[in-house]
């Protein structure tokens, strides 16, 4: 399950869109071409219970170009985790891919936003 920098598309967007139960889920991916839905550039995913009725939101900023979704083989959890960059960034761009990766000089600073909420 390394990073490869190939493309890929299709129906997954979709289910994920409309949601899908814990055990229908398989992911070991990133999620690249996030756009903000809120104008303000915050994107958001969320985790929903409709059993209790309680959900996470995690909202984080644009400097989060990509997401990578995990869950293991028990089906139990999920893990997303927004990443400033493709995992492998050096790898891949030595490959010629876009990879998002940013240095930063002795001093320079960088920060972004997470947060996460429990709704419900």
């Amino acid at each position: 399950m390394l990073p490869t920098g190939e493309e890929t598309g299709g129906e997954i967007h979709q289910r994920l869109r409309r949601g899908m139960p814990f055990g229908e889920t398989q992911f070991d991916d990133v999620f690249g071409g996030i756009v903000a839905a809120d104008g303000a550039g915050t994107a958001t995913a969320r985790i929903d219970d409709p059993a209790n009725g309680r959900g996470l939101r995690i909202d984080f900023d644009a400097s989060f170009r990509e997401c990578v979704v995990y869950n293991p083989p028990h089906r139990e959890a999920i893990c997303i985790e927004p990443y400033t960059c493709v995992p492998d960034p050096f790898r891949l761009a030595a490959a010629g891919r876009d990879t998002g990766l940013r240095v930063l000089a002795p001093g320079e600073r960088f920060s972004a936003r997470i947060a996460m909420t429990v709704e419900g």
